[in-house]
């Protein structure tokens, strides 16, 4: 078996911007709470800075209450997760990649 390492290690570009727009957000509503739809890369150390500037997880708009800023991942989110947010008056930012079909 072979074990190709790439030259290049990283996250891949979507992720970087979901990442982005997750900082972006927290900066463009410095009074509001700001969540992620789960984790928007498997790494504890993006994980930990994003905590740092007030960013959290939910796992599901109806842990957000109206006002609340989400901000749906590179992965996407079922068109569920659109309707609830916007029936709680919560602020979407997508960051889906367009390379996803929704």
């Amino acid at each position: 078996m072979q074990i190709a390492i790439t030259r290049f290690p990283g996250f891949c570009k979507m992720v970087e911007r979901a990442i982005a727009i997750a900082e972006s957000a927290a900066e463009e509503f410095p009074d509001k709470k700001v969540y992620t739809l789960g984790r928007l890369a498997h790494n504890d150390r993006v994980s930990e800075r994003l905590s740092k500037k007030g960013i959290s997880v939910a796992l599901s708009p109806e842990e957000l209450t109206a006002g609340d800023v989400l901000v749906i991942s590179a992965h996407g989110a079922p068109p569920s997760v659109y309707a609830a947010s916007a029936k709680r008056g919560i602020i979407v930012r997508d960051a889906t990649c367009p390379n996803i079909v929704k």
